[in-house]
């Protein structure tokens, strides 16, 4: 009885390291992980941007922020959404943007 508890023991820890994944899919899981999480603020930049725009300007920014939705929507994205929120997204893509007052969606996104 013994032996077999013991044998039992080995083949149930085997069997748990073959159900972990290896770094390999470690790494693909993260990355569709990001993938999935870059859609969905992709999506909801075009929910504000102004229809058939690929750009979100101050005012639709600001105008989404007002709705009851938009905080929660940042939210489910992994976004904390502060006032200046707009300012720092202009900021840290300056070299990349001509304006102060709108930013690409895909400037955005990444």
């Amino acid at each position: 009885v013994c032996v077999l508890n013991v044998l039992t023991a080995l083949f149930v820890t085997h069997a748990k390291s073959l159900t972990k994944p290896d770094e390999k899919t470690k790494a693909i899981q993260e990355t569709v992980k990001e993938r999935n999480q870059e859609e969905k603020i992709r999506n909801l930049c075009f929910n504000i941007a102004q229809k058939g725009s690929k750009t979100i300007s101050r005012e639709d920014f600001e105008g989404y922020l007002e709705s009851d939705q938009a905080h929660t929507s940042f939210a489910l994205c992994g976004i904390d959404i502060s006032e200046d929120f707009f300012d720092v997204v202009i900021a840290l893509n300056s070299d990349a943007m001509s304006s102060l007052d709108e930013i690409d969606v895909e400037t955005f996104v990444k």
